[in-house]
């Protein structure tokens, strides 16, 4: 949506583009809300993969879309999971305000400079989230690890 957003912004003339945008994802909110049935909510993300279908088919032609198009095309099998499985968030805001901890200590800190630091602390901080999540104690649980 935020990317969407951004080229309608910069160039007025996908304006209609982002409302089109917008009514879709709208859609997939209002299924969600409803909690039909899983035989409708198979339909419901079919229909939606058609709308999405031509929603693409129209921004193709704009240059200025491109980046945005190839994203959503290469995940598309992904987008309307949520539809799907109602416990799955259709924005990934909760996924972001998990990590905004983690990514203010780091730039705090500045201690992490290389990438494999970095990457050793992604690894451990999601285990530990996701440890949390789970109800399970991090600290066994990452002694079992080691």
């Amino acid at each position: 949506m935020r990317e969407v957003k951004t080229v309608a912004e910069k160039y007025p003339e996908t304006i209609t583009l982002h409302t089109w945008f917008k009514d879709i994802f709208e859609k997939v909110c209002n299924a969600r809300e409803k909690k039909p049935s899983m035989q409708r909510r198979i339909r419901i993300k079919i229909e939606l993969e058609a709308k999405l279908k031509r929603w693409l088919a129209v921004c193709k032609p704009y240059k200025e879309m491109k980046t945005v198009c190839t994203k959503i095309e290469n995940g598309f099998n992904d987008w309307f999971t949520c539809v799907i499985y109602p416990e799955i968030e259709p924005t990934n805001n909760h996924a972001e305000r998990m990590l905004r901890e983690q990514v203010v200590l780091r730039k705090i800190s500045g201690c992490l400079r290389n990438e494999k630091g970095i990457t050793a602390n992604e690894t451990i901080m999601s285990l530990i989230t996701t440890w949390k999540q789970n109800g399970l104690n991090p600290f066994t649980e990452l002694r079992a690890a080691l």
